[in-house]
């Protein structure tokens, strides 16, 4: 009798634990983005806003990943060409083409950055334990640029680690790069 005390007793501890758990899970909303037939997304708490595609002022001397900067109510913010940066073809800019803003730290400062995307999907709500591993074969970005992977609908979301994808040390080093081979 008393084993199978001891057995209903860790049996609804476990319960227990399960319930804890489920309500505890660590939820996370990201949005979701197209660059060419692709969809990934980023963590909401790092986008400041998202914006229509404007007039970008061309920057001579840059990284093809820089499309240049624009004027964002004084301030001038970076734009980041995404698709090219994370190895894909550069698209046409279309009706849907918006720019996303981000705050990216640098040496303990917050740099505005703009990146293209083709279209912007939805925010959703992903519990850290939906998150797949990106494989770590196969890939066509950069492995460090993936946080990990979603699966929805049978398709998968590749979540970036936005502040890799556009660390400002790495591309003020593509653009010196450009400047001194030019």
């Amino acid at each position: 009798m008393t084993e199978h005390a001891l057995t209903l007793d860790e049996t609804s501890v476990d319960m227990q634990s399960d319930t804890v758990n489920e309500t505890n899970r660590n939820v996370e909303k990201y949005l979701t983005f197209r660059i060419n037939d692709h969809i990934f997304g980023t963590e909401v708490f790092r986008v400041k806003e998202i914006i229509e595609y404007c007039q970008i002022t061309n920057i001579p001397i840059t990284h093809e990943n820089v499309r240049g900067v624009i004027n964002l109510r004084g301030n001038v913010v970076p734009v980041i060409d995404m698709a090219i940066r994370i190895g894909m073809e550069k698209r046409p800019i279309s009706k849907r083409t918006c720019i996303i803003i981000v705050d990216i730290e640098y040496e303990e400062e917050q740099i505005e950055l703009g990146f293209v995307v083709d279209e912007i999907n939805e925010v959703q709500d992903v519990f850290s334990d939906q998150i797949l591993p990106a494989p770590s074969f196969g890939a066509e970005i950069q492995p460090e640029f993936v946080m990990g992977m979603l699966k929805k609908d049978e398709k998968f979301i590749v979540l970036l680690q936005i502040e890799e994808v556009l660390s400002i040390r790495e591309l003020s080093e593509l653009v010196a790069f450009e400047s001194e081979n030019s």
